[in-house]
């Protein structure tokens, strides 16, 4: 996900880009004032950019004495040009401060050849834009060539091996640049614990150094305890970055991306061919009504929503009523549930009412493992051992949050005798799967005899859910 910080870096670096800082192209062509920031429609018209990327003729008018986005372009652009070039930022027509996908895409187009011709100025914004969009783990990369130019798309990529040198150089130039100052310095990290320096160095003749030399004992984890209370104090752009980067690496945090979410199963289990191998693309060719498919693009940094799930049920089902989709989605979700999973479901819907369809959806009967084989046709157990899992939540930042309700048929017999076995082999499953990167909370039947203390348990249990990753 691309943070608030990032976009307004982004707005300000097409205010401030400098494509000459030294001045040496600007003397050779003997130009004697220096074009700075970045006019993001290159050597195209604003209009004929935009078009590229928006239907602007579709698109409402932000004026009411024009029809659409292109005649009110026109007349504040260039008629009135009472409009800064950096407005498209903020329209909220164009989504750029708002949608991940839409803005990584207008900044891959302001790259294009088409649009910019000069290969020294492209690499210098892309590489200037990756470094701002490296810490929300996006990249500007090359993705095809047109007439020997390349092409530019956004791809993920993996967080960088943070180690305690980054970290120790990161806090020492925070609190360079806006700690206390060198006589009051020691006393500041006395008060975050900082070990006392050991060779003998003073804050007046470098501050950096003397930071540097207090925590050169620390390892990692002790280094960013210690760099979340710097930022407390004295918060600074490129420690929160780092911060950011080293929380996206966390347990929990899964490097893969979702396709094909089989789901909320109710019946027979379905029959699935691959109808594409190659993309990995299936289809069921049995019991289809069973079960559902969601095979829309997932962004792993955002996750899915449960306004994204409604809309997804619109469009395979031809409905444009918002309202009659959710609807018609929550009570086919729970058709996959049984008595004390619907509970699950309604304890968070309620929340979802409360606090807006915008938070992560909550999956039912989610496949983990498919066997394409039923237990009846196998001679001997599935190598699969979990299928399914009760519920499934894809979060922001990669994270993805499994929620299991056993009944007594996971650790026992059907005598109702303790089972060891199984109770291990459920384990040795969980293992698994949190090392996979899905964070798993089991609850037991024994949590929903009580339906109003189940009801109170199971909504601080998500709210506290929503707190732990940060979602509001």
């Amino acid at each position: 996900m691309i943070t608030g910080v990032t976009r307004k870096a982004i707005i300000e670096l097409f205010r401030t880009f400098d494509p000459d800082p030294t001045g040496i192209r600007s003397l050779m062509s003997f130009t004697a004032q220096k074009p700075i920031g970045i006019k993001w429609w290159g050597n195209l018209g604003e209009i004929e950019f935009l078009a590229r990327l928006y239907d602007l003729k579709a698109m409402p008018s932000s004026d009411s004495r024009y029809a659409n986005a292109s005649e009110d372009i026109g007349q504040h652009r260039f008629n009135n040009d009472d409009w800064e070039d950096d407005y498209v930022f903020t329209d909220s027509r164009f989504e750029l401060d708002t949608s991940d996908t839409a803005l990584l895409s207008f900044l891959a187009e302001t790259l294009h050849p088409e649009v910019r011709t000069d290969r020294a100025e492209v690499n210098e914004i892309r590489a200037q834009l990756n470094d701002l969009l490296r810490p929300d783990l996006y990249e500007l990369q090359q993705i095809e060539v047109i007439s020997g130019k390349p092409v530019f798309g956004a791809v993920d990529v993996e967080p960088r091996k943070i180690t305690p040198l980054i970290l120790r150089g990161a806090i020492a130039y925070s609190l360079w640049l806006k700690g206390p100052s060198a006589p009051n310095l020691p006393a500041y990290l006395d008060s975050l614990k900082a070990p006392a320096a050991e060779a003998p160095i003073e804050p007046m003749s470098s501050k950096k150094a003397y930071v540097q030399e207090r925590l050169k004992r620390l390892e990692k984890p002790e280094l960013v305890k210690l760099a979340r209370a710097v930022i407390e104090d004295f918060p600074e752009d490129g420690l929160i970055d780092l911060i950011n980067e080293v929380d996206k690496r966390l347990p929990g945090t899964h490097k893969g991306r979702a396709k094909n979410l089989i789901f909320a199963s109710k019946g027979l289990k379905p029959e699935i061919v691959l109808s594409d191998s190659v993309n990995n693309d299936i289809k069921i060719t049995k019991n289809e009504k069973d079960t559902l498919i969601y095979e829309e693009d997932i962004d792993p940094n955002q996750g899915l929503s449960w306004i994204e799930l409604v809309a997804w049920w619109m469009k395979e089902h031809n409905i444009d009523d918002q309202e009659q989709a959710n609807s018609e989605l929550y009570k086919r979700l729970l058709e996959s549930c049984n008595e004390p999973e619907k509970m699950i479901m309604n304890s968070y819907g309620y929340i979802l009412k409360e606090q807006g369809f915008h938070l992560p959806a909550l999956i039912p009967q989610v496949y983990l493992h498919f066997d394409p084989f039923t237990k009846k046709q196998r001679v001997t157990p599935s190598p699969l051992m979990r299928q399914r899992m009760d519920f499934l939540m894809l979060l922001p930042n990669r994270s993805r949050a499994v929620i299991e309700l056993d009944g007594i048929e996971h650790y026992s017999d059907t005598d109702g005798k303790a089972n060891t076995k199984k109770y291990a082999e459920m384990m040795e499953e969980d293992r698994k799967i949190r090392l996979a990167g899905y964070d798993v909370y089991r609850f037991g039947g024994q949590d929903f005899v009580n339906k109003v203390e189940a009801s109170k348990k199971l909504r601080r249990f998500f709210q506290g859910l929503l707190l732990k990753y940060d979602i509001k």
